[in-house]
């Protein structure tokens, strides 16, 4: 009876274990199974700059916070444009993320803008992109969610009507969603 016992328990070690390594390969394989840790705010750079790599962390719960101004700037020697802009800057901020991160996207659009906006990043699977969830009228904010599937480089730009405008006058950006264990080092970023 005792060697009986040992060996159901042994049989049921053997079998976590396996079950345990398989849950890990799984998440390994399909990003929406990845667990997250922990909570940070997400370093958005100006062009031309970039953030810092990834590197080998974990998922985690990324806190990104962007804002949508509408404003006058530089063009040429002499010639100023109303510019819109993600961040305060054409092209936007750039977003630097990584496969299984859950992002949560807090878009604001300055109270003295005079036109809705809103986002579409490629990097996020389904349709529009956040575009609809994110759309925002001035001095207002919206949030949205969702979990970086697919590395690569992407861009962003705002989807409102006519969409062609919106990017025209310099809504649009890029968004890095690293591959687990991150990319590779290089000379220069």
């Amino acid at each position: 009876m005792r060697s009986f016992v040992q060996f159901f328990l042994m049989a049921a070690l053997i079998m976590v274990s396996f079950t345990s390594c398989e849950k890990v390969q799984a998440a390994k394989e399909d990003p929406e199974m990845m667990k997250v840790y922990g909570e940070s705010e997400a370093e958005l750079t100006a062009p031309p700059f970039v953030p810092r790599p990834v590197g080998n962390r974990a998922a985690t719960k990324l806190i990104v916070n962007m804002e949508v101004v509408e404003k006058e700037m530089k063009m040429a020697d002499g010639v100023t444009y109303n510019y819109w802009t993600f961040d305060g800057t054409v092209p936007g901020s750039f977003i630097r993320v990584r496969v299984g991160d859950e992002v949560e996207f807090h878009l604001k659009n300055h109270p003295d803008n005079k036109l809705p906006h809103n986002i579409d990043l490629h990097a996020v699977t389904g349709q529009g992109g956040g575009a609809e969830a994110s759309f925002v009228a001035p001095g207002r904010e919206s949030v949205f969610n969702f979990k970086a599937l697919n590395p690569g480089l992407y861009v962003y730009h705002c989807a409102t009507a006519p969409v062609g405008m919106h990017i025209a006058n310099g809504m649009y950006g890029l968004i890095m969603v690293e591959p687990e264990g991150g990319l590779p080092p290089v000379d220069k970023e």
